[in-house]
């Protein structure tokens, strides 16, 4: 084992790239900046609506209609809360 602590003690020493000032003007001004396309923006209507495209979002009213079928109506007024909340929260967000 005494062989592994010494070939593992001496780590290497890091290499340096070293590039003339001359040089590195040179290849750094014929770089194009990269620049990533601008999305157009969405309507905040628009974004609200985008986010009841989600299962959760299609089984949490049918939950809602189950309670107020049960008869738990502040359950069901909860849950409805929620789905109009989060949407709301995630608009917002953007």
């Amino acid at each position: 084992m005494r062989w592994m602590n010494n070939r593992f003690s001496k780590s290497p020493k890091p290499r340096r790239l070293v590039l003339p000032r001359s040089r590195l003007r040179d290849v750094c001004g014929s770089l194009v900046p990269t620049v990533l396309p601008a999305r157009p923006r969405r309507s905040a209507w628009a974004a609200f609506l985008q986010q009841f495209i989600s299962p959760p979002i299609y089984i949490l009213p049918a939950a809602g209609v189950a309670s107020i079928v049960i008869g738990h109506v502040k359950d069901a007024a909860f849950v409805f809360g929620v789905v109009l909340l989060n949407p709301a929260l995630r608009t917002f967000q953007e």
